[in-house]
């Protein structure tokens, strides 16, 4: 079966972490979830020191800059250390999960901590469109 419609058209490129070596706390923006059917979020690793570690946290909030905030319940991922040097780890995120405890929150953004030691990390979100075409504002370039 061929396909005529581009992953890129599907799926928006939300936000980016750019890989970078740290050893401090790195946020995405907040980000708008209303209009996608699935989210999905992209953590790659490269080197971890030996007693780094990397946390990953899906923080949901109420308005653009935050507002009310949480924790995405069941969406942390588990600490990664210098035996995951070189790893991928993917967060899938369906709309439903971001009505938390009766409040729905519309916004969201990754939280990634990197601690003790240098870590090499960086990471990407993804938005499934509901409405198709998705916007390629945050892509450099598509190549069929």
């Amino acid at each position: 079966m061929a396909y005529t419609e581009r992953f890129t058209e599907r799926w928006q490129l939300l936000d980016t972490i750019v890989p970078s070596v740290s050893t401090a706390e790195q946020n995405s923006g907040w980000n708008a979830v209303a209009n996608y059917s699935r989210i999905v979020v992209i953590i790659q690793t490269g080197a971890i020191t030996s007693g780094g570690t990397i946390d990953a946290d899906i923080e949901i909030g109420t308005t653009s800059s935050g507002g009310t905030t949480a924790t995405m319940t069941g969406k942390s991922i588990t600490q990664l250390t210098s035996a995951d040097a070189d790893k991928v780890v993917v967060v899938e995120i369906r709309p439903e999960e971001f009505t938390q405890s009766g409040v729905h929150y519309p916004y969201m953004q990754l939280e990634l901590t990197c601690a003790t030691q240098n870590c090499l990390v960086g990471a990407q979100i993804w938005g499934e469109v509901e409405y198709a075409p998705a916007s390629t504002t945050n892509i450099d370039e598509v190549v069929d």
